[in-house]
């Protein structure tokens, strides 16, 4: 009958051979904080599914400008429903495209003390995860953050608030904390990864995080993509 080691029992060949079997079990370590993604979060201002829907390809416009400094047409942009193919997800990211994963859901009705909110009732509020984008970020923190700042500042005429609210918009990096082992997100896997709502759904992960319409379960979004298609 076979016995597991204790770690105290073991020579140093065996901690040795233990410490390096542990070591290629663990995901792959960052070369940048956002090499498996960014995820956009926007608490809209009673905003309906359309009204968000329809500002797609401007966020999209707002987003590419903040990275690259350039201005892209709208006419360049594609917006579909869904994900595109293997294949076209490979060129994109040959061509180091920032693709984006459009998600919207249903505001919560019930206030934290379990009274109906009128402030959200019927309204939505979107994610979004973007793929592609490290080549556009600094890998120091400072210069990071003032990229962030930029896109914050674009994307907050899309939020139908009159005033700027610096916590309306959060930005942060994919393949962290609780998504770190199931994040592993790679230009190879991406595909894959992209279609766990429809092949893994009940999986602990980001993308079926957004997709999941989780405060209205009967009324689910579809996902969509947006690129610049324009090369």
């Amino acid at each position: 009958m076979k016995t597991l080691i204790k770690q105290e029992d073991m020579n140093a060949l065996e901690r040795e051979l233990y410490d390096q079997n542990l070591l290629n079990t663990l995901p792959k370590q960052l070369e940048h904080p956002y090499e498996r993604g960014m995820l956009i979060s926007i608490s809209n201002f009673k905003m309906y599914y359309d009204e968000i829907l329809k500002n797609y390809k401007k966020q999209y416009q707002s987003i590419y400008q903040a990275f690259t400094g350039e201005k892209i047409s709208r006419y360049d942009i594609r917006d579909i429903k869904g994900i595109p193919d293997r294949q076209k997800l490979l060129d994109l990211i040959n061509l180091k495209i920032p693709i984006v994963v459009a998600g919207i859901h249903s505001y919560k009705t019930e206030d934290q003390y379990g009274y109906k909110s009128r402030y959200n009732d019927g309204y939505n509020h979107q994610h979004l995860f973007l793929y592609n984008v490290h080549h556009y970020l600094p890998e120091d923190p400072t210069g990071i953050d003032y990229v962030n700042s930029k896109i914050t500042r674009n994307l907050q005429r899309y939020t139908n608030l009159k005033r700027y609210k610096n916590d309306i918009i959060r930005i942060g990096s994919v393949g962290n904390g609780k998504y770190f082992y199931t994040d592993q997100i790679t230009p190879i896997t991406l595909y894959d990864y992209l279609q766990a709502p429809k092949t893994n759904p009940t999986q602990d992960n980001l993308i079926n995080y957004i997709a999941n319409n989780r405060h209205k379960p009967e009324i689910q979004y579809p996902l969509h993509t947006i690129y610049f298609n324009g090369h």
